[in-house]
């Protein structure tokens, strides 16, 4: 069972489970004609019984509403009920009964559920004359059984008993507090604007509360910050003083509290969520502070109130700030929506009568004039920097990489140093090629002295062998440190993890791109081809450098068309002229802007449109 008097959080706990709430059911256009015809007191006549509760059922969707009175035997007995279906009254009509009988134990408003889809509240009425009454409603489940409650009491209680005062008034809390609701949802519907409307909210809170301060800070849900409209003690507070700062600041730190918290100097509970509310307590010297937040009609947030005081809100008080917020939300994000209206309105008043009376003609010639004036056609594109020339450096022989000597993004001189190839095989090699090579030459010196010519000449063949074998060798061995042959960046991977493994002759180990120029790969769309030719002037914007653009001309298109992101595409090419500090490097993306003939404004609209037009016709 849930006292509707207790503080409501904006989700309820079923099996364990978080639902949450909304009113999407409620029909709002049969509310707000109910709220008018009690605030303005221009009903002819009371409501009878039967045509009060068919109201309440109207404006709630409801199935089922009862009135129900405790008769003298203690038994509580429905005496009145309006019913959309007769399949299932007598099970809801005890369903009713039973609740009723809580709620008179219970002293309070009631919610059960009946199934996964509905639950019944019940709502004690007290009207002096009368015996002890109770308005039993069905209602979806996700209906608020605070908001089942206001639609009740402002039916029966404002309009069904508009009878003289000594037959029939309010007289406990729960009806007074009723009134202050819709006294409240009359004022603000006649708000000129949401600052208007959010002072009106604080000023009324604050008198009901009896409350120090009211703050209402309005969210602005692109950013989920807070800026404060209205206070409770002042006209129009200043938004750029310290104070103003401290309480947006507590109203942020709100957001993601549960819909209703409270704070109070002796407890120390939410201090580590709510760091900065002891600053603002000490400040406004008060014990207690409470925000609530102010939802609209979809459960968005649209802004946060601030109660400040010194004493803790009792349960009818938390009951009331939350059927006064679910009044305030929806109209303050009206009352919102309405300010682009009057602020035109506004700037029109300020015009010339002259130009009042002609603004329909000034306002043909603002729109005209753009559409017919000849526009260059901007086609946005995608960019890709690639370099203008590169060079691979391969594996000189087949063997070992030893060592590693630069990183990815550094820049090389020509004949730097990249990397070394392991050469101690080739230096055993060339040393055993030597000792050979003695060795033939010292034969064949013996042999010719012994008069061997045959075998002088043999060893002669083979000194030659061994003198080749020793020239390619020193020439490898030369080859062990690789070296780049021209000046640029390094733009391959890093080779520290090869350290160590086999690579083969040719191999590509690094790839060095000289950066004074860069070439701009500017991706044109297929359909927007025939507004892009050579020479045209493109604006290229990098991602890495969102406030720099370069200018460019389009130097070629490439004859082929290539997919790119799922789409066909034709490359033209630009060259960026880079600075001393080679801020762009291959590789970086962005988008451009190529500059094409001129168009008249309304052919530049229509264009895309009228192009599609045709396709799906087959023009």
């Amino acid at each position: 069972m849930t006292k509707l008097s207790d503080p409501l959080a904006n989700s309820s706990q079923r099996d364990g489970v978080a639902l949450d709430r909304h009113a999407a059911t409620v029909d709002w256009d049969l509310l707000d004609s109910i709220r008018d015809a009690a605030g303005n007191g221009s009903q002819p006549r009371p409501l009878c019984r039967a045509e009060a509760l068919g109201l309440v059922s109207r404006a709630l969707n409801a199935p089922f509403v009862a009135w129900i009175e405790r008769q003298p035997d203690g038994e509580f007995r429905c005496v009145q009920e309006f019913a959309a279906s007769t399949a299932e009254s007598d099970t809801l009509r005890s369903a009713a009964q039973f609740a009723a009988s809580e709620s008179h134990f219970s002293k309070r408003s009631v919610c059960h559920l009946l199934n996964e889809d509905q639950q019944i509240v019940v709502n004690p009425l007290s009207l002096s004359g009368v015996v002890e009454v109770f308005l039993a409603t069905v209602a979806d489940w996700p209906l608020e059984p605070a908001l089942v409650c206001a639609v009740g009491r402002l039916v029966i209680l404002d309009l069904f008993a508009r009878l003289p005062a000594d037959v029939q008034t309010p007289e406990n809390a729960e009806s007074r507090m009723s009134a202050a609701v819709l006294s409240l949802a009359v004022r603000l519907a006649a708000a000129s604007d949401a600052l208007s409307g959010a002072k009106l909210f604080t000023d009324l809170v604050c008198q009901h509360l009896q409350a120090e301060r009211v703050a209402v800070g309005r969210v602005e849900q692109h950013a989920m910050k807070v800026r404060l409209t209205a206070l409770s003690d002042v006209e129009r507070p200043d938004t750029h003083s310290e104070t103003a700062k401290l309480i947006e600041d507590c109203l942020a730190q709100s957001i993601a509290q549960a819909r209703l918290v409270s704070w109070n100097a002796d407890s120390q509970e939410q201090a580590a969520s709510l760091g900065l509310w002891p600053r603002l307590a000490e400040e406004w010297k008060v014990s207690d502070l409470t925000a609530l937040h102010l939802l609209d009609r979809e459960n968005h947030l649209v802004g946060i109130c601030l109660i400040a005081g010194n004493h803790p809100l009792t349960a009818d008080d938390s009951c009331f700030i939350s059927l006064a917020a679910q009044v305030a939300g929806p109209l303050l994000k009206v009352l919102e929506r309405g300010t682009v209206k009057q602020w035109l309105s506004a700037c029109r008043n300020k015009l010339p009568a002259w130009l009042t009376r002609s603004w329909m003609l000034v306002a043909a010639t603002v729109i005209c004039l753009p559409l017919a004036y000849p526009w260059h056609v901007h086609t946005p594109c995608a960019v890709l920097l690639e370099p203008q020339v590169h060079r691979l450096i391969a594996a000189p022989f087949e063997g070992i990489f030893e060592q590693n000597l630069v990183l990815p993004g550094d820049y090389v001189q020509a004949g730097q140093p990249l990397g070394r190839m392991d050469g101690r095989e080739i230096r055993g090699r060339l040393a055993a090629i030597e000792a050979d090579l003695a060795r033939a030459t010292k034969s064949r010196d013996s042999n010719l002295a012994g008069g061997k010519l045959a075998e002088a000449q043999i060893d002669k063949l083979q000194s030659e062998r061994y003198l080749q074998e020793r020239a390619a060798l020193t020439r490898r061995l030369q080859q062990v440190e690789i070296s780049s042959p021209i000046s640029g960046i390094v733009v391959s991977d890093d080779l520290k993890r090869h350290e160590g493994a086999a690579v083969k002759i040719g191999q590509s180990l690094y790839e060095v791109a000289p950066l004074e120029k860069l070439v701009a790969e500017v991706a044109i769309p297929e359909e927007e081809l025939e507004l892009v030719a050579s020479g045209s002037p493109v604006t290229v914007r990098l991602d890495a450098f969102p406030g720099r653009s370069w200018e460019g001309h389009v130097e070629r298109i490439h004859p082929r068309a290539e997919p790119r992101e799922n789409r066909q595409v034709f490359i033209a090419e630009t060259t960026l002229t880079n600075d001393d500090r080679f801020e762009l490097r291959p590789g970086m993306k962005g988008t451009a802007k190529a500059e094409g003939p001129q168009m008249p404004g309304v052919w530049l609209l229509a264009r895309k449109p009228f192009n599609a037009f045709r396709r799906f016709m087959g023009w």
